[in-house]
Formats: structure tokens, C-alpha cells, sequence
């Protein structure tokens, strides 16, 4: 999962509106969920994996949300 986590948070990617705070990206042939959270209570935002949550502070510099 780190090798894994470490080449999204270096790709460009351009999340996809699911849900209101629920975005995804198809990422080496898997869906990758964002979750944004109630900053600054919690984490700034999730990135889920295969059911495996990392959190995030700062969105990397190549990632962008699209808007609805």
C-alpha cells in the first residue's frame, strides 16, 4: 500500500464527483475514493484504497477536485 499511495500522490489526478465530499479516480485499474472530513476537527481528507483509509493534511500538488 505505501509504494501504492506514494504513485497516487505523485500522479496528476483529477477527482470525479460522486457524492456531496465523496470523490473518485479509476487509478491503475482500480477505483481510489477521496473523502473530505471535517477540517480542521479531523484529517483535511481519506484517500480509500481497497477498503483501506490513509488520511491526508495537505492535498498533494498535482490533484484537483472537479466541481459538480
Amino acid at each position: 500500500m505505501n509504494a501504492e499511495m506514494e504513485r497516487l500522490r505523485a500522479s496528476r489526478i483529477e477527482w470525479i464527483t460522486v457524492s456531496a465530499g465523496l470523490f473518485s479516480v479509476l487509478f491503475e485499474n482500480q477505483t481510489v475514493l477521496l473523502r473530505l472530513n471535517d477540517f480542521p476537527n479531523e484529517s483535511l481528507c481519506t484517500v480509500i484504497v481497497n477498503g483501506r483509509e490513509v488520511d491526508l493534511e495537505v492535498l498533494p500538488a498535482g490533484w484537483s477536485i472537479q466541481s459538480p
